[in-house]
C-alpha cells in the first residue's frame, strides 16, 4: 500500500505570512511613511513660518534700535551744542559780574565795632597806607554777613567811585608789607588783607589754583584786575587761569 501523501496546506502554519499579507503591510507602511512625511513637511513649514516671523520681528527690532541710536546720537550732538551755549552764557555772565566789581575790594581782619561808621574805618585804613580816602571816593561800603562757626570778624566790601582809587589802594597795600590793625591805631594787632572782589566762580578757581600751587610747588598765583594768573617757574610765562583745565594742563 503506497504511503499517504502529506497535504501541503496542512503543513502551513496558521500564522504564516502570505504575499498578500506582505503587500498589505507594505501598503500600510507606505501610507504611514506618507503621513509621517506630510506631518514632517507641515511641521517644517510651520517652523519656517515661525523663523520668518522671528526674522521679521528681529529686523523690526533692529530697525527700532537703529532709530533709537540715531535719536541718541542726535541728542548727544544737541546736548553738546547746548552745553557749549550754556558755558558761553555762563562765561559772559561771570565776565559781566566781575566787570561790575571792577572798582570793588574786600577787606578782612578789621574788628567790628558797635555803631561803627565804615566810611571812618576805611578812612583810617587809608591813612595807615598813606592814602587819603574820603566819602566822595566811596560808592558803597558794608560788612559781609557773619559766617557761622567763624570767629574772625566779617569782611568789609568797599566799592570806589573810580577804578583808579581801587588800584591805588591795592598798590599801597602791596608796598606796605606789615599792615595790621595796630597801624590803624587799634589796641589789637591783627593782619589786614585787601583783595580784589571776585565772583563765586573765580573765588573757587583761585582756591583750586592755590591748592595746585602748593601741591606742585608752583612759583606764583595772584589776582590782577579780577583775573587769576599763575607762574609755574619764577621766570616762566604768565598763565591766565580761566577754568580748571588751565590749572592742571601740562
Amino acid at each position: 500500500m503506497p504511503p499517504k501523501t502529506r497535504n501541503t496546506s496542512d503543513s502551513v502554519d496558521d500564522s504564516a505570512v502570505t504575499l498578500s499579507d506582505i503587500a498589505v503591510m507594505l501598503k500600510e507602511a507606505k501610507e504611514h511613511r506618507t503621513r509621517i512625511e506630510f506631518d514632517l513637511g507641515k511641521s517644517l513649514n510651520l517652523c519656517h513660518e515661525k523663523i520668518d516671523d522671528c526674522v521679521k520681528a528681529s529686523e523690526a527690532q533692529s530697525k527700532k534700535i537703529q532709530e533709537c541710536l540715531d535719536i541718541i546720537a542726535g541728542l548727544k550732538v544737541e546736548n553738546n551744542i547746548l552745553q557749549k551755549k550754556v558755558k558761553e552764557l555762563e562765561d559772559k555772565l561771570d565776565e559781566a559780574e566781575q566787570y561790575s566789581r571792577r572798582s570793588t575790594v574786600e577787606i578782612f581782619g578789621i574788628p567790628q565795632e558797635k555803631d561803627e561808621i565804615l566810611e571812618d574805618v576805611v578812612s583810617r585804613l587809608g591813612a595807615a597806607l598813606d592814602m587819603n580816602i574820603d566819602e566822595s571816593m566811596i560808592d558803597a561800603c558794608h560788612r559781609l554777613g557773619k559766617r557761622q562757626g567763624v570767629e574772625s570778624p566779617p569782611g568789609i566790601v568797599l566799592r570806589f567811585v573810580s577804578r583808579r582809587s581801587k588800584q591805588l589802594l591795592l598798590k599801597k597795600r602791596r608796598e606796605k608789607r606789615n599792615l595790621t590793625t595796630a597801624s590803624m591805631g587799634l589796641s589789637v594787632s591783627n593782619p589786614i588783607y585787601i583783595n580784589d572782589s571776585l565772583t563765586i566762580r573765580r573765588r573757587k578757581l583761585l582756591i583750586a589754583a592755590r591748592e595746585e600751587k602748593k601741591k606742585k610747588k608752583y612759583a606764583f598765583v595772584w589776582v590782577q584786575d579780577g583775573r587769576i594768573l599763575m607762574r609755574r617757574e619764577s621766570t616762566g610765562p604768565i598763565i591766565p587761569i580761566n577754568c580748571l583745565e588751565d590749572i592742571v594742563k601740562k
